[in-house]
């Protein structure tokens, strides 16, 4: 059946892919995949035949979509979200609104615990511990500027990775971190519960619209020198449409598997 619609597409489209930039217009503004990192990193433990085994860790749950998705994927896993964010706060303390799997606590993860500054933008999936760089904002060309304002400060709760599993007897079968600019900060806090990791998704920026971000290269350098192999990179976000500024890497923790 995939392939008898494949081929009807194509053939509905043909009179597109005469021009590359028509045919490139198309596709990045009809059939972009916002989950094609997510159901990547199911595939790939699908393939593996590691379900139940771990539990998953979604760091930056924002409204909780993704553990949602998670927990309906990994029903025997029991799936946990940390989101600091207040203004997403009321909808994640429905419990009803997401599988019984899930669980949600309202902290910031990151090298070290106590209280930090968390700076909430307009668009709220870019807020962050980091401040805005605006500098950064002032020279980008995609008009990230209006998104990126910040409209309130407050103090949240942080902790670590390791000091909230602190007690786990088993592993962590799938760890996924989206937390505009602050990754270096959440893993380096987890070093003990990397250990116990089987596989991490993790975004990438290539941007500096962040203070003091990790850069990507960072975040891979450390993750290799814990036992990580990058095995998929998936692109998101490009600038003006070519150049590539946020993307999604998977790394599977060689400890458990080889390629």
């Amino acid at each position: 059946m995939r392939i008898v619609i494949n081929f009807f597409l194509k053939l509905y489209l043909l009179p597109l892919t005469f021009s590359h930039k028509v045919k490139g217009y198309v596709r990045d503004m009809f059939f972009v995949d916002e989950g094609q990192h997510l159901r990547q990193v199911v595939k790939i433990i699908t393939k593996e035949k590691l379900k139940n085994e771990g539990i998953i860790i979604d760091i930056g749950a924002a409204n909780g979509g993704v553990s949602a998705f998670f927990a309906k994927n990994f029903p025997g896993n029991s799936v946990y979200g940390f989101e600091p964010n207040p203004s997403f706060g009321a909808m994640l303390s429905i419990a009803g609104n997401y599988p019984e799997n899930v669980q949600f606590r309202n902290v910031a993860l990151s090298n070290k615990e106590g209280e930090m500054p968390f700076y909430i933008t307009r668009n709220l999936l870019s807020s962050s511990l980091k401040k805005i760089n605006k500098q950064a904002l002032h020279t980008d060309k995609d008009n990230n500027s209006a998104l990126l304002e910040v409209e309130k400060e407050v103090l949240v709760k942080v902790s670590t990775l390791d000091n909230e599993f602190v007690d786990l007897k088993g592993s962590v079968l799938l760890m996924k971190i989206d937390v505009q600019g602050a990754e270096l900060d959440v893993l380096k806090g987890g070093v003990k519960l990397l250990e116990k990791t089987k596989y991490i998704i993790t975004e990438m920026q290539m941007h500096k619209f962040y203070d003091n971000a990790s850069p990507y290269y960072s975040v891979d350098e450390f993750l290799r020198e814990n036992g990580f192999k990058l095995i998929d990179i998936i692109a998101n976000v490009r600038r003006q449409g070519i150049w590539l500024e946020e993307f999604d890497a998977i790394y599977r923790n060689s400890n458990f598997n080889s390629v």
